[in-house]
């Protein structure tokens, strides 16, 4: 690739390794924070079009990259199952019963 073409793929590649490099931060940054959906409404992540080739010289950014981006999928992957096993668990408590059954407890005899 000619230094200019090297260059431009360069460019475009570290804008596109930063965007995915915050997402993921701030994904997990607001899966632990008490607000949580900071990211969460923003939707699919799509490549921009007519992306270059990754340059050699990002390989091991993205590669690092794709590594916490798969160790964050087998974190909600696991969050999701235990999540699963709460409501299991909630679908077992009996309901409430109705208010218009009245309770009375005896606390004379």
């Amino acid at each position: 690739m000619p230094p200019r073409q090297a260059s431009e793929a360069e460019r475009l590649w570290l804008g596109v390794l930063t965007e995915l490099e915050s997402a993921l931060t701030l994904g997990v940054n607001s899966a632990e924070d008490a607000a949580g959906d900071a990211y969460a409404g923003s939707g699919m992540w799509h490549a921009p079009s007519q992306l270059p080739a990754l340059p050699d010289s990002l390989r091991e950014r993205a590669n690092a990259l794709h590594e916490r981006q798969l160790e964050r999928e087998r974190e909600l992957r696991s969050e999701r199952t235990q999540v699963g096993r709460h409501l299991e668990a909630l679908r077992v408590v009996p309901r409430p019963r109705s208010a218009a059954a009245s309770v009375y407890l005896d606390v004379s005899g």
